[in-house]
């Protein structure tokens, strides 16, 4: 039988894949995700996972932008991406937990992320950032 699983980006799926005790992930629902993966290895097109469609097959957006993801549960999902007739990069998110991080991520203001990371440590004014990047000091001052 030919394998439709190629790799997997995350070292704890592959142990799912192979039957191994994973310390980072729960034995709960550990059949459960076994048997997602070899409905994934089964697939010879990606068309093929919408069924059953308790698979709820997506393809993603934004920072996983090219990637599909099928449900384990409400909580888990495999992100993988499909090419040809191979799922490539499988890796298993835990789904709130990403959602809870992207929040926190939107919310950081890009002034605070200039000044920590760049103006304080290298010890310069906004002022002088503006001058050796060659633009308006009042643009630095807006974005603070």
């Amino acid at each position: 039988m030919v394998e439709v699983i190629e790799n997997f980006t995350s070292f704890e799926t592959e142990k799912i894949w192979k039957g191994e005790y994973s310390k980072k992930i729960s034995r709960r629902n550990t059949n459960s995700r076994k048997e997602k993966l070899r409905t994934l290895n089964n697939t010879f097109s990606i068309e093929d996972l919408k069924s059953p469609p308790g698979n709820r097959l997506e393809m993603l957006k934004r920072n996983r932008k090219d990637q599909y993801n099928i449900r384990i549960n409400d909580q888990w999902r495999f992100c993988f991406r499909w090419s040809g007739s191979n799922a490539l990069n499988i890796e298993i998110v835990d789904y709130h937990g990403e959602v809870k991080i992207m929040k926190r991520l939107l919310n950081i203001h890009l002034g605070s992320v200039l000044e920590e990371e760049l103006l304080i440590p290298l010890e310069i004014s906004a002022y002088r950032l503006a001058k050796e990047i060659g633009i308006p000091h009042t643009r630095i001052s807006q974005i603070i």
